[in-house]
């Protein structure tokens, strides 16, 4: 009898001690919470600008490296311009055709077709036309350029012209534009093509504000839609505003329902656009319509902390 005593006392003692660790646990969790609440409230009141009011004279255009970037990018800002009668037109650089673990997630195999990263890109073509819908933006105002997710640095850096070699994507393996709903359908891969591609729908729409993605984003083909921008400064009215949007970057965004640059970037000009309730539900709407990208659980958890209460961006 001591002995079992003496195992039920150990036990307990196990118990209580788990269940103390737990407990701290949770309010570990909450403090970390809470400080990334209260921080990024800080920052947005005490250290970042206001996103300039928006009229009905805006015309804002949207460079989108992939799917769905439209949403996280700018999401809330489109909703914005849209409400006062702006303009707005997206442009994807790619169709995020290159995403290798979204297809091993859906048919739980590692040997990967091209015809299958292709049906992806179509698939990304779908959501994002819903994406944009659900945002306002109409159809004829949306341009799918269809080169190479996770390849536009390569080309546009080494295959920028037929006397450089065509660019072929790592995944589709194909040279040109498979994409019937793209803008150019058997557009070849060259990086002046790409450039020639935005500089078409830059002149035709005459912006004065444009998003892109952040010249210090950790995914190449963000970082190099502000190349491409940068390179057609020239073609902008002198007046157009460029702001770049971060994305990807390590311990970003940090959840607290506030955005706010990581503590590398700080020191910009970053502006913070204080969305509305209605707008932060239109955009999480938005974001989970992209459906292939919002499966996993790690990957909807980092979507969904860009649904929060604001927007930031750089101007450049």
């Amino acid at each position: 009898m001591p002995k079992i005593k003496d195992e039920i006392s150990f036990l307990r003692s196990r118990v209580s001690r788990y269940r103390k660790l737990l407990i701290a646990g949770i309010i570990l969790w909450i403090v970390f919470y809470l400080s990334g609440f209260l921080t990024g409230w800080w920052v947005i009141k005490g250290k970042l600008g206001s996103f300039p009011p928006v009229s009905s004279r805006t015309r804002l255009l949207v460079i989108a490296p992939h799917p769905d970037d439209e949403t996280v990018m700018a999401g809330g800002l489109i909703q914005r311009v849209l409400e006062n009668q702006g303009k707005v037109e997206i442009v994807y650089l790619t169709n995020g055709d290159g995403s290798r673990t979204t297809i091993i997630q859906e048919d739980k195999k590692v040997d990967l077709s091209p015809t299958e990263f292709i049906a992806l890109g179509e698939t990304r073509i779908e959501e994002a036309a819903k994406a944009a819908s659900i945002l306002g933006v109409k159809k004829d105002d949306i341009f799918f350029l269809g080169f190479p997710d996770q390849g536009l640095t390569k080309i546009y850096n080494r295959n920028f012209s037929q006397a450089d070699g065509i660019g072929i994507s790592a995944t589709t393996k194909i040279d040109h534009v498979p994409y019937s709903e793209a803008y150019r359908p058997g557009q070849a891969y060259y990086g002046s093509n790409l450039l020639n591609d935005v500089k078409e729908i830059v002149i035709a729409f005459k912006p004065n504000i444009v998003v892109t993605g952040h010249p210090r984003d950790n995914h190449p083909d963000h970082r190099i839609s502000f190349t491409i921008i940068e390179k057609l400064r020239s073609e902008l009215d002198p007046h157009c505003k460029i702001y770049s949007s971060l994305t990807h970057f390590r311990g970003f965004p940090s959840p607290g329902g506030y955005l706010f640059p990581p503590k590398k970037l700080f020191g910009g000009d970053w502006l913070s656009l204080e969305l509305y309730p209605p707008e932060i539900a239109v955009k999480k709407k938005a974001i989970e319509v992209h459906v292939s990208q919002y499966s996993r659980p790690q990957d909807k958890l980092l979507l969904d902390r860009f649904t929060s209460r604001n927007e930031i961006f750089e101007e450049e």
